[in-house]
């Protein structure tokens, strides 16, 4: 991952998920000159009224994912319950910021925690409680 890899007008932000908090993202980036790519759906969702592109798919559908990535220079989300397997595609792909690369869901049992390998993100120990 490119880390300092710096995203300007007019690239291409993608999004996943088209709601109220999306709409109010894709604003503030067209604002600044950027295009902006939805996923959701929702056909003629709020994001979708002011995207140039909308995706019109489920959020954990595949090629739906891969089209949002390949239109765009970097992908956010508007919802954090985002499939561990759709960021790591879109991660894979250098188009996700590495600060969205830390979630994924309750993966690894009881500790709400996703991968193996946190090297680049300091930790705390996690005790299960039943």
């Amino acid at each position: 991952m490119q880390i300092n890899r710096k995203i300007l007008p007019p690239r291409t932000i993608g999004i996943i998920g088209g709601g109220q908090l999306g709409r109010m993202m894709a604003l503030a980036a067209r604002q600044m000159g950027y295009r902006i790519a939805v996923l959701d759906p929702t056909p003629n969702c709020p994001t979708a009224q002011i995207a140039d592109e909308q995706i019109t798919a489920p959020y954990a559908d595949a090629d739906a994912i891969q089209k949002l990535t390949d239109v765009s220079d970097v992908v956010t989300y508007e919802f954090e319950n985002v499939s561990l397997q759709s960021a790591v595609y879109i991660a894979s792909r250098e188009k996700l910021p590495p600060r969205q690369q830390s979630f994924g869901g309750d993966t690894e049992q009881g500790t709400g925690k996703a991968g193996d390998d946190r090297s680049w993100i300091a930790c705390p120990a996690v005790r299960n409680c039943t």
